[in-house]
C-alpha cells in the first residue's frame, strides 16, 4: 500500500485494525459504531486516532455494524407518499 499524504502517525493501519478487533471482540454487544470503538480506542488503549480514519478502516475491514432500517414506519412513509 503507497504512504498516505499527510503527517506520520503514531499507529500504522494495520496495527489500528488489530487493536479496532480487540475492542470489537471485547465488547458486550454484537455491533458497535465507529464512534464507540474510537472512544474506547481512545479510553483503554490510549490511542488517538481521527473519527474519519476510524470510519474508514472499520469499512475496509468489514466491521462495519448492522443497524435496522425504519420497518413499519419506512412502509408508513412510503404509503404516505403515494397517497393520490
Amino acid at each position: 500500500m503507497p504512504a498516505r499524504p499527510g503527517p506520520a502517525t503514531s499507529i500504522s493501519d494495520p496495527d489500528l485494525v488489530g487493536l479496532i478487533r480487540q475492542v470489537l471482540d471485547a465488547s458486550l454487544f454484537a455491533g458497535e459504531g465507529y464512534s464507540k470503538v474510537r472512544a474506547r480506542l481512545r479510553r483503554e488503549h490510549g490511542v488517538h486516532v481521527s473519527g474519519k480514519r476510524t470510519l474508514r478502516l472499520v469499512r475496509q475491514e468489514g466491521l462495519v455494524s448492522g443497524h435496522a432500517r425504519g420497518g413499519e414506519q419506512q412502509a408508513g412513509r412510503d404509503a404516505r407518499r403515494n397517497v393520490a
